[in-house]
């Protein structure tokens, strides 16, 4: 922060001791104000009822969300995007359940549409799944006519996830979780939950001034103009190579999902190899189908770094 001395002695000394069990009403309510409001009114979608601070509870990010609702939920069947977070899919297996890929549009780079998000939570509701959205990217989103999960229904079955990881910092450990007042009850009567308290209340405090001072929502507007001028950098130098596809324009985020027309299956080693090139493996990332698949991330390194390894591997696929 620009101004720590913002923070009020009695608040930062409240925030040293336990805190409660979903996280200080203090932040709930700046997130509220300046994340959870609903869509810009300028929108073809009017902005929705914000959530109450009773809907939401702090944890320390997308991965401990997932972990506590793993615990709640207690699933023996999970269903997953394919291809999606390739660190996920542990968290459910440590707990003995199922993992049942699914083949999604997110393999062509695209987001679901607000009448496609409704379709997919109607579905849920009436089959009694649980529809869970990692939705840490969505304040990097280009299309600001996209609404949270929680935004186009609030059914018990809807659990939004979103974290300052992408947009502040990861080293804070701070996320929340959105979902219906049992749900959020759910998760405050975890054992270890009401054994130790709220997550990270001191943190939480410093989060909430942050929010409220604008030094986030700052950080959200430069790191969206920022990543949006480098993703479209990425995509111009990738639509040069006739052996490399990608299905969608920038649509915000970290990532571009690529496809490597003819590649072999060793292509990505190769790269790692031969080029010094290290990109994800599509296959990591629980690729479902054929073909080779990459993604590259344009936030990892610096933009000369990034231009440079881009160049690289497209001379490294025209050469294979």
């Amino acid at each position: 922060m620009s101004d720590p001395a913002r923070l009020s002695n009695s608040s930062l000394t409240s925030s040293l001791n336990y805190g409660p069990e979903s996280g200080p009403t203090s932040l709930k309510n700046q997130l509220i104000e300046h994340f959870l409001t609903g869509v810009p009114s300028s929108t073809p979608n009017p902005p929705s009822t914000p959530p109450s601070p009773s809907n939401l509870f702090l944890t320390s990010g997308i991965s401990h969300s997932l972990s506590l609702l793993t615990s709640l939920l207690k699933p023996t069947k999970v269903y997953l995007e394919s291809p999606t977070y390739f660190l996920a899919s542990k968290i459910f297996t440590d707990s003995s359940a199922t993992l049942h890929p699914l083949p999604m549009s997110s393999q062509s780079g695209y987001t679901y549409s607000n009448p496609s998000r409704l379709t997919l939570i109607n579905w849920c509701i009436t089959h009694k799944v649980y529809c869970i959205v990692d939705e840490v990217y969505h304040n990097l989103r280009s299309d600001l006519s996209i609404k949270r999960f929680r935004e186009i229904s609030d059914s018990s079955y809807v659990i939004s996830l979103n974290s300052f990881t992408k947009i502040f910092s990861p080293g804070l450990r701070c996320g929340w979780v959105e979902g219906s007042d049992n749900v959020i009850k759910g998760l405050e009567n975890l054992g270890y939950i009401r054994s130790q308290g709220g997550v990270n209340p001191f943190v939480c405090e410093v989060l909430g001034e942050a929010v409220r001072g604008g030094e986030v929502g700052r950080n959200v507007e430069f790191l969206r103009e920022e990543y949006g001028r480098r993703g479209e950098k990425v995509l111009e130098l990738l639509r040069k190579c006739e052996k490399v596809r990608v299905r969608n324009g920038w649509g915000g985020g970290y990532f571009i999902w690529v496809e490597v027309l003819g590649a072999k299956e060793d292509f990505v080693e190769e790269l790692e190899n031969k080029w010094k090139l290290v990109v994800m493996d599509g296959k990591d990332c629980g690729q479902y189908g054929e073909g080779v698949f990459v993604r590259v991330c344009v936030a990892c390194l610096e933009e000369e770094e990034l231009v440079e390894g881009v160049e690289r591997f497209v001379k490294a696929v025209e050469e294979m």
